[in-house]
């Protein structure tokens, strides 16, 4: 009885084992054939938004800020032509542009200038502020009262990229502030960094939910399917991302949110 029993729960086991597979490969299957849809879709509607026809819902008054450091490539092959597009798409007088420059030691600075420049011939509000302070000169810093904590176990400083990123952001964010000061405020602040995008993405995003969220961020892959930045990835039970790959979620509602986004809709 009791080797009977035994064989029973093995056969269970089996079973439910080879039933989750089953579930995970189809899930998987149906999440890539969403996603060859959504990528015939997304040409379509490239067309459409390249023939300036409107199809994303307005999004208004949109501050657009970011940070970079030894960005000149991906900036001049990409981001530069993507930001000119998207302001031109959203209409200059509806775009206010702030970027700081963080100490690069290539050519950041150059084609942040010649940006400003083309902006400003444009007539897209705007300020684009460079740092001659470099990562060296922060390390080197006697002052280490901000930014620098002294981990467990160890009587070393040690500096902490999380506070210095956040003081480089607030410099972006200056203007924002300023302005609503003087009576000037947005619709929507779109943050940009160094990952690649199109001015299509960024509409994309702006249009997340039909334009009605709190907060909605890009996913960065940087080998797709994998996902790139899990650092502050949560699902909607505020967990963990579960891997890097499908399913990336334990959530349930956030895997179903992805297969709706696929649908790119």
């Amino acid at each position: 009885m009791y080797l009977r029993s035994r064989g029973l729960h093995r056969t269970l086991l089996r079973a439910v084992l080879l039933a989750l597979i089953l579930f995970s490969s189809l899930e998987a299957l149906h999440v890539r054939r969403y996603v060859a849809v959504a990528r015939d879709a997304a040409r379509e509607t490239e067309l459409r938004y390249r023939r300036q026809e409107g199809i994303f819902p307005a999004p208004g008054q949109v501050f657009i800020t970011g940070i970079f450091w030894n960005n000149e490539g991906v900036l001049r092959e990409t981001i530069v032509p993507a930001l000119l597009e998207l302001s031109s798409y959203l209409g200059h007088g509806n775009v206010f542009i702030s970027l700081h420059e963080s100490g690069s030691g290539d050519g950041t600075k150059v084609v942040l200038r010649e940006l400003d420049a083309e902006l400003e011939k444009r007539g897209v509000e705007r300020r684009i502020s460079m740092s001659n302070t470099t990562h060296e000169d922060v390390l080197s810093d006697a002052d280490k009262s901000s930014g620098w904590i002294t981990p467990p176990g160890s009587t070393q400083k040690e500096f902490r990229r999380i506070p210095f990123l956040a003081r480089e952001r607030n410099v972006a964010l200056e203007p924002l502030s300023e302005l609503a000061a003087s009576g000037q405020t947005f619709d929507k602040v779109l943050f940009i960094n160094d990952v690649v995008f199109s001015a299509l993405d960024a509409l994309t995003l702006l249009a997340t939910n039909g334009g009605t969220y709190a907060a909605a961020c890009a996913m960065d892959f940087k080998e797709p399917p994998a996902f790139y930045d899990t650092f502050a990835l949560r699902d909607a039970n505020g967990e963990e991302h579960l891997m890097a790959t499908w399913p990336y979620f334990r959530a349930g509602a956030s895997r179903r949110a992805a297969i709706r986004g696929c649908r790119f809709r």
